[in-house]
């Protein structure tokens, strides 16, 4: 499996794309070389789905340190120490969060 194109990703200027659709890319512009990560088109959300888009190299790297920082052995040790559902649930959250990542990166979540 191939990388993604590496971010930071940014949002067209609505003005640029006179309100057809929005591009999210990587570079300060778009050109041939580089072209669009994404086309959002018109429709309910838009904008907010365009800037969910942009930020996913962002989102990716926070889950991976997020994950890396709470390995299976500390969420034990958490869930030992607390004897509450919280820890179990931060448990659960971090499984989510670690399936999202394999998810995004095209692995698989078996």
């Amino acid at each position: 499996m191939s990388a993604h194109t590496p971010g930071p990703w940014k949002v067209s200027d609505l003005s640029k794309s006179a309100g057809r659709y929005l591009l999210v890319y990587q570079d300060a512009e778009v050109n041939e070389e580089s072209g669009p990560i994404a086309r959002v088109f018109p429709a309910k959300g838009r904008d907010a789905n365009a800037r969910l888009i942009a930020a996913a190299p962002a989102l990716l790297e926070a889950l991976e340190k997020l994950t890396a920082e709470l390995s299976s052995v500390q969420l034990e040790a958490v869930r030992e120490g607390c004897g509450n559902t919280n820890a179990a649930c931060l448990t659960l959250r971090v499984d989510e969060a670690r399936a999202a990542i394999r998810a995004a990166k095209g692995e698989s979540n078996e």
